[in-house]
């Protein structure tokens, strides 16, 4: 759940916040995947997002209706410079075959500065390949060389043990337990926080290390 944490980005690459944390360069590649910012085009995305009730099990809402998912749209087209805290950046996650695996989103924190939030989304067919792991990755060492981010912030309900092994596995360390504090699906669950700070992920490459994303 994104409640806390934004920064900019669009079309050519540009990311940025009002705190002067940097340029988030995209679109950039793993070995599998494309990750860039997501277009107008990206709408058939959302629309497959909707079309899987399962993806919403964890999430405080409902799947879109065909004009609920074209205001997501612009108000995700709208985010292309971020002057205000708040703000949410989209990313889309291609593979290599151009279909789409899924999404992440960047927020940048409204209380504490230069601190980001990350979420994620994976279409139901790519389940279980690590795609998103190696997504998330890419996404937190991009951060961590192009931004000047003190930390980054994760937040995952009880019951999504599939976020749970993909957090762990990207080198997130859980930081707290918010106990019945989520009110989802009309039953009060529990919320992990997991963190990890940018300078980590770089000590733990310039030492031959892996965040071990699963494939």
């Amino acid at each position: 759940m994104v409640r806390r944490y934004g920064i900019r980005c669009g079309p050519g690459g540009a990311v940025a916040t009002a705190k002067a944390m940097g340029r988030l360069q995209l679109p950039v590649a793993t070995e599998r995947l494309l990750i860039r910012a997501f277009q107008e085009s990206d709408r058939s995305f959302e629309v497959m997002v909707s079309e899987h009730p399962s993806l919403f099990v964890n999430l405080p809402i409902e799947p879109r209706s065909s004009s609920e998912i074209d205001q997501y749209v612009q108000s995700r087209l709208g985010f292309k410079s971020f002057d205000e805290v708040g703000q949410t950046c989209a990313l889309i996650v291609e593979s290599d075959a151009g279909d789409y695996v899924g999404s992440i989103q960047l927020t940048s924190s409204v209380v504490e500065p230069l601190q980001l939030q990350i979420g994620w989304i994976t279409l139901p067919q790519h389940h279980g390949r690590g795609f998103m792991s190696e997504a998330v990755a890419r996404v937190v060492a991009l951060v961590s060389e192009s931004l000047v981010a003190h930390r980054i912030v994760a937040e995952v309900v009880g019951g999504n043990d599939a976020s749970v092994r993909l957090a762990e596995g990207t080198g997130f360390r859980r930081e707290a337990q918010l106990v019945r504090s989520a009110f989802i699906k009309r039953e009060w669950r529990d919320e992990y926080v997991y963190a990890l700070l940018p300078s980590e992920h770089d000590r733990a490459t310039t030492a031959g290390g892996s965040t071990n994303p699963a494939r």
